[in-house]
């Protein structure tokens, strides 16, 4: 399980066969089990859920005056 959860940082989960990647606006995740659903770090609970993107809804922060990377 560890190895999995490093994997993610990488993409290596990507390569494995229960794993797929697509890329939209909305999602409805789906599985032969119920879910737990988290929202902002609370568990909502075992329910469906569709999940979307707001376009321009988060607005980073940065530093006017930004560290140089090395």
């Amino acid at each position: 399980m560890a190895l999995a959860f490093l994997g993610s940082f990488r993409g290596t989960h990507l390569r494995q066969p229960k794993v797929s990647f697509s890329r939209g606006s909305e999602i409805t995740p789906s599985a032969s089990k119920p879910l737990n659903i988290h929202a902002d770090g609370h568990m909502v609970g075992p329910q469906s859920a569709t999940i979307g993107i707001v376009p321009a809804a988060v607005k980073p922060l940065q530093p006017e005056d930004p560290p140089a990377f090395e």
